[in-house]
């Protein structure tokens, strides 16, 4: 099983790397990097063992390259040696337990310092030095059971907007705030919409149908017979915090013995200026694409 696939070319030779983690039975984790070669292929080139992997980047911001992953409840940092080495090197080690999950990165409260948050409860750590990072908050009453997040100025009001889909079945969005430095709100959930357990999945939209205003796209799995229904929903803003879904996709039903699978994206896969969704379902993707308002059509299936 492998999961969370980044490519970045951090010791700078020209030949970008893929990152990624995957698991031998009997469930031993380890990162990959691989590094490619003219042509279409790529070398196993070092292994980070007992970690799951989430991303690579700057996060410090001291030119060097990082590498974030997760272990036990814990946070882990590597960093690159030399300049042209691979982010192999440990640095940091979270001192509180955080659940994990899906890892979202970004600077949540605008204030020029990377955050990481976490999952279940929602946590955020934020870089306050080289190699630094600190515990800064965390909703300790938080309502849902969130794998995965994505963020964005999504009701457009001058601040950063975090959101998650709920594990359970009862919750189908929720949507966090920045309302200071280092200070997150709940102010939105959704209940309306029909049962949408196993919403692991959750991405963020650039305007995809054109109407000025950003999307967040969430799919659910819920189980159904011996299946998993798969179907994602496009929520848009209808007025400072508050959010309604815009579009809802056909169910796919994928068999249960297979995992809940997550990675949807956006993004222009035909050069039209436009992103289209690229939904990840299992063994299986699909690409929406805009035709009007809240108006998508499936216009590609991998594996027909």
């Amino acid at each position: 099983m492998t999961t969370s696939i980044q490519t970045y070319d951090a010791n700078h030779n020209g030949y970008p790397e893929l990152y990624y983690y995957t698991t031998q039975w009997p469930y031993i984790y380890f990162i990959r990097i691989c590094e490619y070669r003219p042509y279409n292929r790529y070398l196993f080139v070092d292994t980070i063992y007992g970690k799951h992997f989430h991303a690579v980047g700057d996060f410090d911001r001291d030119g060097k390259v990082d590498l974030l992953g997760s272990w036990g409840g814990l946070l882990y940092v590597f960093e690159q040696k030399f300049p042209d080495a691979y982010p192999t090197y440990q640095v940091w080690r979270s001192d509180s337990t955080s659940s994990g999950g899906g890892i979202h990165i970004a600077d949540l409260d605008q204030d020029g310092r990377i955050d990481f948050l976490t999952s279940n409860p929602p946590q955020v750590y934020e870089n306050i030095g080289n190699n630094d990072y600190a515990f800064v908050w965390s909703d300790d009453s938080a309502i849902a059971a969130c794998y995965n997040y994505t963020s964005g100025d999504f009701d457009q009001d001058g601040k950063t907007e975090f959101v998650g889909g709920d594990i359970g079945s009862v919750i189908r969005a929720v949507v966090y705030e920045c309302v200071g430095d280092n200070q997150y709100q709940f102010v939105f959930c959704d209940t309306s919409y029909p049962s949408a357990a196993h919403s692991h999945d959750v991405w963020f939209g650039n305007d995809l149908d054109q109407d000025g205003k950003l999307e967040f796209i969430i799919c659910s799995c819920p189980p159904i017979g011996g299946s998993w229904a798969y179907q994602f929903r496009v929520y848009e803003a209808t007025g400072d915090n508050t959010y309604e879904v815009s579009y809802a996709s056909n169910i796919v039903y994928r068999p249960a013995n297979l995992r809940a699978g997550r990675g949807s994206y956006c993004g222009d896969v035909d050069c039209d200026g436009v992103d289209e969704i690229i939904w990840a379902v299992q063994d299986n993707w699909y690409i929406y694409k805009a035709f009007g308002n809240n108006n998508f059509k499936r216009v590609f299936t991998a594996y027909p």
